[in-house]
């Protein structure tokens, strides 16, 4: 079975974990936005999830589009929209990936683990999003 949809609005990468120390003790945890933005995944694509999560190995397309900057020339602007000008600034591409698979977890997978594969890319646009595909490539649970 293979799934595919897109969730307008800015992508947005993955937080690194903060920590603070309180009472002589560290405590470690995920910053508000990061939580908001997963939040934020999970509410656009539920819609589109399957009636239970993929119990097997799974495939994940993801192409994230971020807003042209608006100090592009025009002539920028064209060849960003058409992705001959790709973004290359912060943040990574790996960092956008990890939200989009943490925020999957429990709606389209048991967990993350699952995706074995993945194809993702960094474009611009005038409509900021990320297009997703993923597809089950078997049914049954790994052996354990």
């Amino acid at each position: 079975m293979k799934i595919v949809f897109a969730i307008y609005g800015e992508p947005a990468p993955k937080g690194r974990p903060k920590s603070v120390v309180r009472n002589g003790c560290v405590i470690v945890y995920t910053p508000k936005k990061t939580k908001d933005n997963e939040k934020f995944l999970r509410l656009s694509s539920i819609r589109y999830a399957p009636k239970k999560p993929f119990t097997g190995a799974v495939a994940l397309t993801a192409r994230f589009y971020r807003s042209i900057p608006k100090s592009f020339s025009k002539k920028n602007r064209v060849l960003a929209d058409n992705g001959v000008l790709r973004p290359t600034p912060r943040p990574d591409l790996d960092n956008y990936l990890k939200q989009l698979e943490d925020s999957m977890n429990g709606v389209f997978v048991r967990d993350d683990s699952q995706v074995v594969g993945s194809h993702e890319q960094k474009f611009y646009s005038a409509t900021p999003r990320i297009e997703i595909e993923i597809e089950e490539l078997s049914e049954r649970g790994s052996e354990k």
